[in-house]
């Protein structure tokens, strides 16, 4: 994994991993956000279609930036220190946000589920990026 150039934000989010393994690709972790599933977020009759796109409103609480809000258009009232991400609408209202999958390098013990938090960069097109990686808030691998 390499680190992106200086463009865009970074934000520090809590992630709930789940570890499976592709035999094609290699050992990685598969992370869960709190912010991908959307429904919850979203105002009252909102229609979520899989293939559409969805914004998340992200605030700063503490070290970490945790969902504020979710909808099918960008919104443009964001409050100051907030950061906004897109994604892609699957099943269950649920969103894809191309950062779900991590993999680790071979022969690196996977850490424990836990114990791991992720540093994102957002740019202006809003689409975020696995900056970093960190286990018990060092560096990993």
């Amino acid at each position: 994994m390499r680190t992106l150039p200086g463009a865009g934000q970074s934000i520090l989010v809590q992630v709930v991993p789940v570890d499976p393994r592709d035999l094609l690709s290699g050992q990685y972790i598969n992370l869960n956000y709190k912010f991908t599933r959307v429904s919850p977020l979203t105002p009252p009759g909102a229609t979520l279609t899989p293939g559409d796109t969805i914004y998340v409103v992200l605030m700063p609480e503490g070290k970490f930036y945790v969902p504020r809000s979710a909808a099918v258009t960008r919104p443009t009232d964001v409050k100051a220190g907030d950061v906004v991400i897109k994604g892609v609408i699957g099943d269950w209202s649920r969103a894809g946000f191309g950062i779900e999958r991590y993999y680790v390098p071979e022969k690196t013990e996977t850490p424990s589920q836990r114990d791991i938090t992720v540093l994102l960069r957002v740019g202006d097109d809003h689409e975020p990026r696995i900056e970093k990686v960190f286990v018990k808030d060092k560096p990993w691998p």
